[in-house]
């Protein structure tokens, strides 16, 4: 077998060093895809975050709140002096719960799915709480006939709450 001179050698590096250049950037666009393609498109109650607006979270208190817009899906929360989710509300048409109900869904169907038939929680709306762990809020707004909600009422948002159960 014939042994390589360091002339030779030398020659190589070049095109060992494109080999390498290659490798390294498919790596990292590959990774970039993958983060890219496993990336989630919601926020959930516990997760750290950072700016601010005004939530009623009872029926007779607001809190300082932030907002978040991701894929037509508006998350509004509040957080604690850990800066941790303890609220977080879920308004727009393209959110579902596991249970699969949206803000299309109706006081009948929620009712199929649901833990409890709900409460009245006066002043707020009405609360019905999902297997899932997300509540269902039917607020004064959507409410008619003296705050009771019928088969026909649509939900007005999901949320969690650490306070809230």
């Amino acid at each position: 077998m014939k042994s390589k001179n360091i002339k030779e050698e030398v020659q190589d590096y070049p095109m060992r060093a494109s080999v390498l250049i290659l490798l390294i950037v498919s790596w990292l666009l590959f990774l970039g895809c993958k983060q890219r393609f496993n990336s989630r498109n919601e926020i959930e109650v516990g997760e750290v975050v950072s700016e601010k607006i005004s939530l009623l979270t009872s029926a007779s208190q607001f809190d300082d709140g932030y907002e978040i817009k991701l894929s037509n899906i508006c998350y509004r929360f509040t957080i604690d002096d850990d800066k941790k989710i303890n609220n977080l509300f879920v308004y727009g048409d393209s959110f579902k719960t596991p249970e699969g109900l949206s803000v299309k869904s109706t006081y009948k169907e929620v009712k199929v799915k649901s833990l409890d038939t709900g409460r009245m929680v006066y002043g707020w709306g009405y609360i019905v709480n999902l297997k899932s762990g997300w509540c269902v809020l039917f607020s004064n707004d959507n409410i008619i006939e003296d705050e009771c909600v019928n088969d026909t009422t649509y939900v007005s948002c999901f949320f969690k709450s650490a306070d809230f159960k």
